[in-house]
């Protein structure tokens, strides 16, 4: 299975075209985007700007250590995210989250469902024992900054391919993408846990990743799609390649544009067992690469 980069703060088918070309290839309208709502907890203890952002595909991992302080009290889930427990204590934790009884023994950990499908929207207590344990926020799909947007051959709504951090920032009308001096790196938008990750390369978005259920391209193919949706969308223009991570069960669906003028961009459907689990757009070598930064 194809394993995507996490990122933490603090921590159906159908052809459609316009004017003779697909969707992906014609420039997006700009879309209106929406702050992330503001919660209210009854004992005024958090906010959301208080908890770190779950990011991205992999599970969320918040670690138990024999500390009666915690670093990070909360983090920020999407309904499609997963929380991973670690037990790093030496003694046998025992909590109950969403009316379920966990117990996590020493040195072992626990992974949740997906978040929509047992907690409720808003923050949700974990009174762990003996030692303490950070509680996930969920936060209902109106907190997607993108929710509505679709995906291009070089964009996902606002967001363009070749826009520096600041421009993708008020391209969201503000909603703040945190730039690092590093060559490269991945980011997100900022207490959106729905946000594509965004990966810079000197100084300009290369990739947007998006993992997030119901996420489609203009063409209306996209992540929850099956694999046959995406080839009777695009058809010829579809190279099938093996998945980075050398699964047979996995491969990588993508899409090579004819016009010469964007040949340099693959939009790329990441496939697990028929079904399409991510989609990213990008530049052709970092699009087709393991998504992320090259180690060293």
């Amino acid at each position: 299975m194809v394993l995507f980069a996490l990122v933490a703060s603090v921590a159906s088918a159908g052809l459609a075209a316009c004017s003779g070309q697909r969707p992906e290839l014609v420039a997006a309208d700009q879309t209106t985007t929406s702050a992330l709502p503001g919660a209210t907890v009854a004992d005024n203890r958090r906010e959301p700007s208080d908890c770190a952002t779950a990011a991205g595909r992999v599970p969320f991992t918040i670690a138990i250590e024999a500390t009666p302080v915690l670093a990070v009290p909360c983090v920020l889930v999407a309904g499609h995210q997963r929380v991973e427990y670690v037990n790093n204590t030496t003694e046998q934790i025992s909590f109950v989250l969403a009316g379920t009884p966990i117990t996590i023994e020493p040195g072992a950990t626990h992974l949740t469902e997906p978040a929509g499908r047992f907690l409720a929207p808003g923050p949700n207590e974990v009174e762990a024992e003996p030692h303490p344990a950070s509680g996930p926020w969920l936060l209902g799909p109106d907190a997607n900054t993108l929710a509505g947007s679709a995906m291009g051959l070089t964009s996902i709504g606002p967001i363009e391919l070749g826009l520096a951090p600041a421009e993708v920032t008020a391209a969201l009308g503000g909603s703040p993408v945190v730039a690092s001096g590093t060559p490269c790196y991945v980011t997100f938008i900022q207490q959106d846990p729905y946000s594509p990750l965004l990966t810079f390369r000197d100084g300009l978005l290369a990739v947007i990743q998006t993992f997030t259920p119901g996420q489609l391209t203009r063409s209306e193919v996209g992540v929850g799609s099956a694999e046959g949706d995406v080839l009777a969308t695009y058809g010829r223009q579809i190279e099938s390649q093996p998945s980075p991570d050398g699964d047979p069960d996995d491969k990588l669906l993508v899409f090579v544009p004819e016009d010469e003028a964007d040949r340099q961009y693959r939009l790329v459907f990441v496939v697990e067992d028929g079904v399409v689990v991510g989609v990213r757009t990008g530049l052709t070598e970092p699009a087709l690469s393991e998504p992320g930064c090259p180690a060293g």
